[in-house]
């Protein structure tokens, strides 16, 4: 390249943007078209660096004959070379230019990565590798069904969420007698809450007074008539007692980890009782012996004594120290004493 400007590779140019190319094509005083791509521009600088290149290997070479003219010229009343100059000269045709040692693996690695990152794949993937799945687009900001959500967050805090497009939101709005939707709570038919909506909210948190109580939510507005329509009514809910459960006995079932939640609820679900829970049939069943795909304890049924004890250990130890929930630990709680009343504890 011209003097005073550094010769750059390919690589380095492909590296540059567009606006730093344009530059160097101008302090190169290359006549090039406007319109010029990237890839073109830098074919077109990296021609220009080998013409250069060519261009001063000549001029070099054309030096050096004039040097060696004049050093044969300086040395012809000798009538030929110097002895120190012959073999100097000698040496040098005699003697191949060292070849030049190859990139290091992870650097040409690099060069080819750089050179290619922008680059898009030739090739789609094969339809074999894609999943039914993918490219399923934006998830929408809501289905418009309308519906909703109420939960008991704890004792005193409810969560509220609705299901409406912002279509649905505008023509509710443009209903209501002052433009406003509004989330009521009603505990034992009565309102105890009436919340003015921000029009961007889409959920919202509020506060009850009473804990294990029932409600259930209600979102509309009042029209110009001064009625209050219901949008949307929520399931009850029901918030938890603000104290701790009277339930303290203790309850033991064998669950695989493999299993899936679906079997084990097909498993039960023929002689669940009506109101009982999973967990509660599943170790009733176990108790009375049916038959499951699964090892169920196959030594000896839990006694009530080794029940007691072996809950009354856990909740000393999650209270002290890291929970010890293994077979070995189990199994030691569950071997009778010498004398028949319990489990022996090891320390």
């Amino acid at each position: 390249m011209e003097a005073g400007l550094p010769a750059m590779t390919s690589t380095e140019l492909r590296s540059k943007s567009l606006r730093a190319l344009r530059d160097l094509a101008k302090k190169l005083r290359l006549r090039l078209p406007v319109r010029l791509s990237k890839a073109e521009l830098v074919a077109e600088l990296v021609r220009n660096g080998r013409r250069k290149t060519r261009h001063s290997a000549a001029s070099e070479k054309a030096d050096a004959g004039a040097a060696s003219s004049r050093r044969g010229a300086r040395n012809l009343h000798l009538g030929r070379l110097a002895p120190a100059a012959r073999r100097k000269k000698k040496s040098a045709e005699k003697t191949p230019p060292a070849p030049k040692p190859p990139p290091l693996a992870h650097e040409a690695r690099l060069s080819d990565e750089t050179a290619h990152k922008f680059d898009l794949p030739r090739h789609p993937a094969p339809p074999a590798s894609r999943s039914p799945h993918d490219n399923l687009g934006e998830l929408p900001e809501a289905y418009g069904t309308g519906l909703l959500f109420l939960v008991a967050r704890d004792p005193y805090w409810l969560y509220a969420a609705w299901d409406f497009t912002a279509s649905q939101m505008r023509a509710m709005r443009t209903a209501a007698r002052h433009g406003e939707l509004k989330l009521r709570i009603l505990a034992g038919g009565r309102v105890c809450r009436d919340i003015t909506l921000n029009p961007a909210a889409r959920d919202w948190y509020l506060k009850v007074d009473h804990a294990s109580t029932e409600y259930h939510g209600e979102l509309g507005y009042w029209d110009a008539s001064g009625n209050f329509t219901v949008a949307s009514r929520s399931a009850p809910t029901r918030t938890p007692p603000d104290m701790p459960s009277p339930r303290t006995e203790a309850r033991f079932a064998t669950i695989p980890f493999d299993l899936l939640f679906r079997r084990l609820l097909e498993l039960v679900r023929a002689r669940r009782r009506p109101g009982e829970e999973i967990m509660d049939a599943l170790q009733r069943l176990q108790a009375e012996g049916v038959e499951f795909p699964f090892r169920v304890d196959p030594e000896q049924p839990w006694t009530e004594d080794q029940a007691r004890h072996l809950a009354a250990w856990i909740a000393e130890a999650t209270a002290t120290r890291p929970p010890a929930g293994s077979e070995e630990a189990v199994a030691g709680w569950k071997r009778p004493t010498s004398s028949g009343e319990g489990p022996v504890r090891r320390g």
